[in-house]
């Protein structure tokens, strides 16, 4: 403690000489036993927590009040072990622990309240139901406490009451390796076979942790060794999938099913080889596991040892001749999936047992494709050496050369090309290499596809052209590479129309200017915009509009789903833009488009600052159009009560008719807008 009354930690080596054999030789007054200071903790934190005695939910801000309930809560079964408890060391703390966990109490349910040990939720549950709590003995056996198990049962607790993450305290007990305590439970009759959480067994939960002596103890009490669930399957599964050899031997021993089919792995034998455990792969096959046997998430043995790179495991496998060519799991073949993950010493052991080395999959297509997607430059080249096919079209991506293209594989590509690859075969969403790195701004590769005379005006795909996919992505190197190669600036394709739109709708004035120093057509029509004004107005881009001026563009150029730039503009409220539009004597009411004119837009938004811009410029108020009929009638259908006073107080009709709504009144109330209805109340008492 210093002078300001602050309490301070002592370093580290202050404890460890305070706790050290030195002590009692020079100063055993003072020395500090480890066993005593985790009894005393243990003492003072079972002595606190039992002082919560009441029944019914805790106080919500218990744990600000009492700071020392929280670490009470959590780590006095770790004090009460390291001070001997299940060694008939300390009788009293054991009294104490029992004294807690006494059934139906108090203190009992509010120490689970303040911290559940058996809980995935870290937060403290201080009004949790009694209820849905755990019985005392399933904690006991959770965490070990030999001595306090003992006493709940001689004092008739239910050895097989259900609840708690595990489900039985047995399955508690076997989860983390509890044995006295699972001898105690089984004296006790225990059901060896009760399903808990995730319908686990006791059985499949020890075979999981590896614990050799309580699986034992569970045979010798005829627990089911062939008990499935749902995700890892059977005991043996489980055990195979954790390296477990000696777990697996003695359910061998115990006649368990080695081809039972279920679970995440589908078999013991898939479980073992996706895990590497050669040892257990081997105990396996000599017990004639079947080696071909599909299904799981890998499909067979021979794939789950392909995909997670144990050539061990692989070699094995194939010694034993699993069949290399099954089609089954996420990477269809062990060839395919090896290739995939990058795992080249098992693709050389695939190729020299002659896997196939064009076989076709849904995912990647074939094995060169998928390694070629990894950027597997070493696989690649093996795979080519074999004669792999390098233009073969199928999976995800089409082609070899396409799959290293949407990534970036220079290397890969690169190696393609000097084995021929079709630098312009065509597929459904990209349609060429050119333009899948286009879109993905891989200047190098754009060069390289370039220098093999890759088309440069090759249409279809999303984008249209390669020069569109990059002008919608803003590569402005990979543009201007275009361009030198005499790419059609005004090629009209796809969703956007041209190069030019494609840009001004994202935004890219970088890309804009290029196109336009190369003659694009600044007015050219078509897509879903109609002009690249339009696209720029609709989005908001202010310096790319003003870019589009500079070059003539038509302010008042009617087409796509807006009509004009300015009801594109005023619908999307970005009043800046509309501004620069009317500036520029863009025509206000203009007819056309979804909504009919710009003041219609404008209140379907209920953008209030463009809708007052447009009447101050002298929009017509009542002109008709659109889905809704007039600004009235599509600002009340649409809820805006501030553009439907705005609109009334510059004399909009009331009373239009021949519209959807026949009136403002009936567009309101058709979508129940409660709050539109005043300004209409107050309009007609004024």
């Amino acid at each position: 403690m210093n002078k300001t009354g602050t309490v301070r930690l002592s370093h580290f080596s202050v404890k460890e000489y305070l706790c050290s054999d030195h002590m009692q030789i020079v100063a055993l007054y003072f020395r500090i036993s480890d066993k005593s200071s985790h009894a005393l903790i243990t003492q003072i934190s079972l002595a606190y927590l039992l002082q919560f005695n009441r029944l019914g939910p805790l106080e919500k801000d218990l744990l600000n009040n009492r700071p020392l309930a929280g670490y009470a809560a959590e780590h006095w079964i770790t004090h009460a072990i390291l001070c001997g408890i299940n060694k008939n060391e300390c009788a009293s703390i054991s009294m104490l622990a029992q004294n807690l966990l006494e059934p139906k109490t108090a203190p009992f349910f509010n120490w689970v309240r303040i911290f559940d040990l058996d809980s995935f939720q870290m937060e403290p549950q201080l009004s949790r139901a009694e209820i849905s709590i755990p019985g005392p003995l399933y904690y006991a056996a959770l965490t070990g406490l030999e001595k306090v198990s003992q006493s709940l049962l001689k004092n008739n607790a239910d050895v097989n009451t259900h609840g708690g993450k595990y489900g039985t305290a047995l399955i508690a007990a076997s989860a983390y390796g509890h044995e006295a305590v699972v001898k105690l439970l089984l004296e006790k009759e225990a059901d060896v076979n009760a399903q808990g959480g995730h319908s686990r067994t006791a059985l499949q939960t020890a075979s999981a942790g590896g614990h050799e002596a309580i699986v034992k103890l569970l045979l010798e009490k005829e627990a089911d060794v062939n008990a499935q669930d749902g995700y890892y399957g059977t005991a043996l599964q489980v055990a195979s999938a954790g390296g477990h050899e000696a777990v697996v031997k003695l359910l061998l021993q115990k006649e368990a099913d080695i081809n039972v089919q279920g679970g995440h792995y589908e078999t013991a034998l898939q479980a073992a080889s996706a895990g590497g455990h050669e040892a257990i792969v081997k105990l396996l096959l000599e017990k004639e596991a079947d080696l071909n046997a599909q299904g799981g998430d890998y499909g067979t043995a021979l794939q789950a040892a392909s995909a997670e790179g144990y050539e061990a495991v692989v070699k094995l496998l194939l010694e034993k001749e699993a069949n290399m060519n099954v089609q089954e799991g996420d990477h269809e073949t062990a060839l395919q999936t090896a290739s995939a993950c990058g795992h080249e010493a098992v693709v050389k052991l695939l190729l020299e047992k002659k896997a196939d080395v064009n076989a076709q999959g849904e995912e990647y297509g074939t094995a060169l494709q998928a390694a070629s997607a990894g950027g597997h430059e070493a696989v690649v080249k093996l795979l080519l050496e074999k004669e792999a096919d390098v233009n073969a079209q199928g999976g995800q991506y089409g082609t070899a050369l396409k799959a290293a293209s949407a990534h970036g594989h220079k290397a890969v590509v690169k190696l393609l090309l000097e084995k021929e690859a079709d630098v312009n075969a065509q597929g459904e969403y990209y349609e060429t290499a050119l333009q899948i790195v286009s879109a993905n701004g891989h200047e190098a590769i754009v060069e390289l596809l370039l220098e093999k005379e890759a088309d440069v005006n090759a249409r279809g795909g999303h984008y249209g052209t390669a020069l569109k996919a990059a002008s919608a992505l803003g590569h402005k190197a990979v543009v201007k590479l275009l361009l030198e190669k005499e790419a059609d600036v005004n090629a009209q394709e796809g969703y956007y129309g041209t190069a030019l739109q494609t840009a001004s709708a994202h935004g890219c004035e970088a890309v804009v200017k290029l196109l336009l120093e190369k003659e694009a057509d600044v007015n050219a029509q078509g897509g879903f915009y109609g002009t690249a004004l339009q696209a720029a107005s609709a989005n908001g881009y202010e310096a790319v509009v003003k870019l589009l001026f500079e070059k003539e563009a038509d302010v008042n150029a009617q087409g796509g789903d807006y009509g004009t730039a300015l009801q594109a503009a005023s619908a999307c409220g970005h009043k800046a833009v509309v501004k620069l539009l009317l500036e520029k004597e863009a025509d206000m009411n203009a007819q056309g488009g979804y909504y009919g004119t710009a003041l219609i837009a404008a209140s379907a938004g209920g953008h209030k600052a463009i809708v007052e811009l447009l009447l101050e410029k002298k929009a017509d108020v009542n002109a008709q159009g659109g889905t809704y009929g007039t600004a009235l009638q599509t600002a009340s259908a649409h809820g805006h009560e501030a553009v439907v006073q705005l609109l009334l107080a510059n004399k909009a009709n009331l009373n239009v008719q021949e519209t959807k709504y026949q009136n403002a009144l009936q567009a309101t109330s058709a979508y129940d807008h409660e709050m539109v209805m005043q300004p209409f109340k107050t309009y007609h008492s004024s």
